[in-house]
């Protein structure tokens, strides 16, 4: 879009030849998608969206508020390069306002899930091939307000959550909400299951057993933190399972080097 491009490259301010609501107009018809492949309209458009909420703070929440809703229309959008990261700045800027806007969604569509919106909140766009915790925008939302509206109806939006939640237990990576998860919720069709799936998932190079024994071991470091009883029986539940996969791996990978 030629309007981006020029909005781009001009200061936004009380001198301007325009106003927040045109920009914020131009923004939201401007979205970048998987259909145009143009890297540099999709940094023009980032750009142009950053300007304008330092410019006018009122466009975070309507501007989060379509995101959303364009990532429904296009799960791609949920891990696209510019529109992710941006949605996650929009979170990082109001984070219980931003909460408002995502339970809105959700229960737009409730009993249906949303599968873009549960990825985009636990990693944040397209996760790495590195064995790092990704820290989704999940981790920025105020947890007291996420767990009250679990609280309204737990058989459904436990699980729901339980999705989003990060593949960790420390407070700093967002952990507070998969511990809290487990323990208020754990017995909950569903919950557990999902959360074991969660830290399942991932990319790793090199033997599969060296990976396992490094899992195991943050399993092992976290079962020392000294967590309630619910979580700590997870996490039992958790290294057993990896010492059983370790051991087949072992077994698998001895018998390759005679292949």
């Amino acid at each position: 879009c030629l309007m981006v491009e020029l909005l781009h490259s001009i200061p936004f301010n009380e001198s301007s030849p325009f106003d927040a609501e045109f920009v914020f107009g131009v923004t939201v018809r401007s979205v970048p998608g998987d259909r145009s492949r143009d890297t540099m309209k999709g940094h023009y458009w980032k750009n142009v969206s950053q300007k304008l909420i330092q410019w006018d703070e009122g466009c975070i929440l309507p501007l989060l508020d379509v995101l959303l809703g364009k990532m429904g229309e296009d799960c791609s959008l949920s891990y696209n390069s510019d529109v992710a990261p941006l949605a996650n700045q929009l979170v990082q800027a109001n984070p219980s306002g931003a909460w408002s806007v995502i339970r809105k969604h959700f229960e737009k569509t409730l009993p249906k899930w949303r599968s873009d919106l549960l990825g985009w909140l636990k990693e944040g766009g397209l996760s790495g091939f590195e064995e790092k915790e990704s820290i989704g925008p999940i981790a920025d939302l105020p947890l007291r307000e996420i767990l009250d509206w679990i609280e309204d109806d737990p058989e459904s939006r436990a699980r729901l959550m339980a999705h989003a939640a990060p593949r960790t237990l420390n407070d700093a990576k967002g952990g507070r909400l998969t511990r809290e998860l487990l323990s208020k919720y754990g017995r909950l069709r569903g919950v557990r299951g999902t959360i074991s799936a969660n830290f399942h998932s991932g990319a790793w190079s090199g033997p599969t057993s060296a990976y396992l024994k490094r899992k195991r071991e943050k399993f092992r470091r976290w079962l020392a933190a000294g967590f309630d009883f619910e979580i700590t029986q997870w996490i039992e539940s958790e290294i057993d399972y990896l010492d059983r996969d370790i051991e087949q791996e072992e077994i698998n990978e001895e018998r390759s080097r005679f292949d």
